[in-house]
């Protein structure tokens, strides 16, 4: 069965869609949280929930290699 999101969800789903639409998912979730001016987890959450998330471009932090991010 497909679960529904609440109208707030699916109102910022929309808006994930009408930034990541237009350039054909090549944007992270970090770049459309600053776009909307929401947090990176309640995009990421609702990608999730619309099985959005391997759509999504890796942030930058996400692509670096683990040595790099512990320095």
């Amino acid at each position: 069965m497909k679960r529904r999101l609440k109208i707030p969800d699916e109102a910022l789903a929309f808006r994930i869609w009408q930034v990541a639409n237009p350039v054909n998912w090549g944007v992270s979730a970090v770049e459309i949280a600053a776009a909307l001016g929401v947090e990176r987890g309640e995009v990421e959450r609702v990608c999730r929930m619309k099985r959005w998330r391997n759509k999504l471009a890796p942030s930058e932090a996400e692509t670096l290699p683990y040595d790099e991010l512990a320095a």
